[in-house]
Parts: structure tokens; C-alpha cells; sequence
């Protein structure tokens, strides 16, 4: 595997070994102290939590049902995520055979896909649940 590609699973594992097992950790706690090594450990649990949303929506893109939304509202938060901005969308969701319903999505989205309000998109959902919905980007 090259320096440009890794599985970030594995460097996450990698990180969490490093700094947080036996006599490593009380050494890495001894030179970072004690609240930067918990700054450590919580980005670490962030970041194995924002994997976790990946792989989700990545299984709910290749499973989910098609369907089209419309979008009510779009909030920025400020924040971004691989340099994407974090959104929190409001959307409308229309799919054949079943009434509207309303969602509300949180989610990173490159700048050059942005929707605006009132446009209509294309999403995935879970059919068993429907509020679990992913942008098909």
C-alpha cells in the first residue's frame, strides 16, 4: 500500500494501540498529561464514530430504495469535514408507491454539490426505516 492510500480503520486501530494500552498509556499520559491525552482519546472515539456513519451509508447507498427529495431548508454549521461543510438538511422525501414524508439529515457535502432550497434530489432510504436516508452524491 502506498503513502497515499490507507484504510483509516486500520490507522485508527493503529492510534488507539499506540497511545492507549499498559505501560504506553501511562507513559503517553506522563509527557501529553492528563487532559490532552483525554482530547486524544475523544478525537479518536470521533473519529471511529464518523467511520461507523461512512460504512453506514455507504451499505444504505448500495441497499437503499430510490427515492427523490425536495429540499426545505438547508443550516450550515460551521464545521467542516474533509473539507466539506457539515449541513443539517431539511427534505421532503417522495418515493413511488408511498406518502411524503419529512427528514432531517446531517451531513458533509462537497461544495460543488450544495443543494438549494426548493431543488430536488436524489436519495436512498431505508425501506424498514424510513427515516435513515443518504445522499446519492
Amino acid at each position: 500500500m502506498s503513502n497515499l492510500q490507507c484504510d483509516p480503520q486500520h490507522e485508527l486501530d493503529h492510534a488507539r494501540d499506540r497511545g492507549g494500552k499498559g505501560w504506553l498509556r501511562w507513559v503517553t499520559r506522563l509527557f501529553l498529561g492528563s487532559p490532552r491525552h483525554a482530547q486524544i482519546c475523544a478525537d479518536l472515539h470521533e473519529a471511529e464514530a464518523y467511520l461507523n456513519h461512512l460504512k453506514w451509508q455507504q451499505q444504505l447507498l448500495a441497499t437503499g430504495a430510490p427515492a427523490r427529495a425536495i429540499v426545505r431548508e438547508l443550516r450550515d454549521s460551521g464545521a467542516c469535514v474533509n473539507f466539506e461543510p457539515l449541513v443539517t438538511l431539511e427534505l421532503d422525501i417522495h418515493a413511488d408507491g408511498h406518502p411524503a414524508w419529512q427528514v432531517t439529515l446531517k451531513t458533509p457535502v462537497p461544495r460543488q454539490a450544495l443543494p438549494r432550497v426548493n431543488e430536488v434530489i436524489e436519495v436512498r432510504y431505508n425501506p424498514e426505516n424510513t427515516s435513515e436516508v443518504a445522499l446519492l452524491q
